[in-house]
């Protein structure tokens, strides 16, 4: 049924654009814009050549907490530099069903093209960790999006909202240290059997939108499929700075000897020139590369590391299956409590570089799905597992304040007054950021008058 109302909604606007004329500041972020028939709102950059008299390309951003100014910030630079339209939800932030983002999106882009004139062949989607699962599922329902720039994420769980064979070009951006790393390469792997074009940049980081650079390479990607598809004028001049810029990335990580690194860099290198440049020097390159008895190391402990990573996950990802369904620890969270110290001395105490950065990044994995399902069970009011989500937060970062304000909030919602106390005095203890503004927060309304409640904040 979405992907209907999805799809007419889309060929809808498409055809009946009124281009409704409104004041909008160019080179610049306007924030808070109204959605027509709705009190939602959205962010949206113009860049500062923007010609409201000409089709322009545009992207439809997806940040997971619903911050629409955070969101085309990223990507700020580099649309400027692209002539690209930024557009920003604030009512598809992690945590809300499918159907319901789907809707806001409808109402979102209905507004965008009665306002502005699109080039229906230049309208892309962006995404940061849920946004970027969004994002490809939104492409994937309207086959209406030239390509998704996914960050930090790959595609929804539910496969109904996967793609078909070259509905639509896919480029992923994740850090080394990023909880869905991965998934990234799974994905990856996944688009390249449906034959759909994709590329996958990896750079050094943790789950976070990426940085500017990242972005930057990720728009002059865009560029060159948009040259290859003859859907923006060839610019010869970007394709050769674009190729020598790749090239050197591929050269110094040669130089560093992170063989595997460089082998993927020179494939993106040739995959993505090939149309226009003379890639067999490239090739003889990857071919030399390939076989060199350095490579095939790297290669083997990279496939070591990540079968050791799968079997770690595993294990952290049952025990918490069965115990998240009971909605408590079965003893009273000993064996988490225990594996997270050994975690942490691997992290503290491996030599090996790689594997250092595997172990953080699972220690983000489990983060960052302990966070997700507390949003999920907050969300459908199911406070008890909320709570058990928190609680493992905590034993995980046992050092950062604001999972501790969240343990607070939900010991609030199950009632628990002592614990609630106990846990913001920690988070105060750990110069939680903003302490202050905690006291008047929903959560806390009835302990509002509390002596040991009122003492935190005096």
């Amino acid at each position: 049924m979405y992907k209907r109302f999805l799809f007419f909604g889309f060929l809808w606007i498409m055809f009946h654009s009124i281009h409704a004329q409104q004041d909008f500041q160019v080179g610049k972020i306007n924030d808070n814009v109204p959605i027509q028939n709705s009190s939602e709102t959205f962010s949206i950059y113009l860049p500062t050549k923007y010609d409201s008299n000409k089709l322009s390309a545009i992207v439809f951003i997806f940040d997971p907490s619903g911050n629409g100014n955070a969101g085309v910030k990223v990507f700020q630079d580099a649309a400027e530099q692209f002539n690209y339209i930024l557009v920003c939800s604030k009512a598809t932030r992690n945590g809300i069903p499918y159907e319901t983002k789907f809707a806001s999106i409808n109402a979102l882009s209905k507004t965008i093209f009665s306002t502005f004139k699109i080039d229906e062949n230049q309208i892309y989607a962006a995404g940061f960790s849920g946004g970027a699962r969004l994002a490809s599922s939104v492409a994937a329902l309207t086959n209406k999006f030239q390509a998704v720039i996914a960050c930090g994420a790959g595609m929804a769980v539910n496969s109904s909202y996967n793609p078909q064979e070259n509905s639509f070009s896919f480029l992923g951006l994740v850090g080394n240290q990023d909880m869905n790393y991965q998934e990234m390469l799974n994905t990856k792997a996944s688009l390249d059997k449906l034959k759909i074009t994709n590329e996958l940049l990896i750079y050094e980081d943790t789950h976070s939108w990426p940085p500017k650079e990242q972005i930057q390479r990720a728009f002059e990607w865009l560029e060159v499929q948009a040259y290859e598809k003859q859907i923006r004028p060839l610019n010869q001049s970007n394709i050769d700075r674009f190729y020598q810029k790749q090239y050197q990335l591929a050269d110094s990580l040669l130089n560093e000897r992170k063989h595997v690194q460089a082998f993927h860099e020179l494939k993106h290198l040739h995959a993505g020139f090939d149309h226009f440049i003379n890639t067999d020097s490239i090739q003889q390159k990857i071919n030399r590369l390939e076989s060199s008895s350095e490579y095939q190391q790297a290669k083997s402990k990279e496939l070591e590391l990540r079968t050791l990573e799968k079997s770690l996950s595993e294990k952290f990802l049952n025990r918490y299956q069965r115990e998240v369904l009971m909605g408590k620890s079965e003893d009273n969270f000993t064996w988490w409590k225990k594996e997270f110290k050994n975690l942490n001395q691997d992290i503290t105490n491996t030599d090996d570089e790689a594997k250092t950065t595997m172990y953080k990044r699972l220690k983000s994995l489990l983060g960052g799905g302990f966070y997700e399902s507390s949003a999920g069970y907050n969300y459908s009011k199911d406070y008890q597992r909320a709570l058990y989500c928190d609680q493992l937060l905590v034993l995980l970062n046992a050092d950062n304040p604001y999972v501790y304000y969240r343990l607070a909030m939900s010991y609030a919602r199950n009632k628990d007054f002592s614990n609630t106390v106990k846990n913001l005095k920690k988070a105060k203890e750990l110069n939680l950021k903003d302490f202050q503004k905690t006291q008047n927060i929903p959560e806390f309304s009835e302990y509002q008058n509390r002596r040991k409640f009122l003492k935190l904040y005096n």
